[in-house]
C-alpha cells in the first residue's frame, strides 16, 4: 500500500512545527484520506491491516493511538509489530484497556453486569498493558 505524495505545504508546515509537536489521529484507517495519506482507495480491514506503514510517512502525522489496546491487552509482539511498520517515524499512545480502566465488566451489549475487581490494579496494569507496550514499543 502506497503513501500519498506529500505537498510541499505539509512538508513546510511539518518542519515549522518542530520536533517537539507531535500531531495524530485515532487510528490509521480510514478510507477517505485516499490522496492525502494513501495513494489509492483501500477499504478499511485492508488500511487496518496494511495502511500504518503509509500513515507514518506523511509529514505532519507524527503520532498515532492503538485504539485497539481498549478492547484487549495486547503482547509485546503485537506492538513491536506496530513500531517495525512505523520505521520509527511515529509515536504510539496507547489506550489503557477496559479490564484496567473500567469500573464495571459489560456484557456483551455494553451494559454494566458487575463490578470490576481489577479497576484501577496496578499490578494487573503493569503486567497486562504497560510493561508489554514498553517492551514492544520501546522507544516510539
Amino acid at each position: 500500500m502506497a503513501p500519498a505524495p506529500a505537498t510541499p505545504e505539509h512538508a513546510a508546515l511539518a518542519d515549522a512545527l518542530g520536533p517537539q509537536v507531535h500531531l495524530g489521529t485515532s487510528s490509521w484507517h480510514f478510507p477517505g484520506w485516499d490522496g492525502l495519506v494513501y495513494a489509492g482507495n483501500y477499504p478499511e480491514a485492508m488500511l487496518s491491516k496494511h495502511g500504518l506503514r503509509a500513515y507514518a510517512q506523511h509529514p505532519l502525522l507524527r503520532t498515532v493511538s492503538l485504539d485497539r489496546s481498549f478492547y484487549r491487552p495486547l503482547t509485546a509482539a503485537q506492538y513491536a509489530a506496530y513500531a517495525e511498520q512505523a520505521d520509527g517515524k511515529l509515536r504510539f499512545i496507547v489506550k489503557a484497556p477496559a479490564s484496567v480502566c473500567d469500573a464495571t465488566i459489560r456484557d456483551e451489549h455494553g451494559r454494566a453486569s458487575q463490578p470490576n475487581p481489577l479497576f484501577l490494579n496496578p499490578e494487573f496494569a503493569w503486567k497486562e498493558a504497560l510493561e508489554p507496550a514498553a517492551r514492544g514499543l520501546g522507544s516510539a
